[in-house]
């Protein structure tokens, strides 16, 4: 007996701070069956919004000037 390939749909959520990603399981109909996966993750706010410099970028740029 052949098993058969799990059938799934991957939903992915684009912010501009943040991602999130969720998996979840069909049936044979096509009706969710359960979330096999969810994830999320949160960048960095900006300290200037108009140039799109965060708190990272301003230390590391003050790191490469003390080496």
């Amino acid at each position: 007996m052949e098993k058969q390939p799990i059938k799934y749909k991957l939903g992915i959520d684009l912010g501009t701070s943040s991602i999130g990603l969720v998996a979840y399981e069909l049936d044979d109909n096509n009706n969710i069956k359960g979330i096999c996966h969810i994830d999320g993750y949160i960048f960095c706010d900006f300290i200037e919004p108009k140039k799109k410099v965060t708190e990272n970028s301003i230390r590391a740029s003050f790191r490469l000037r003390r080496r």
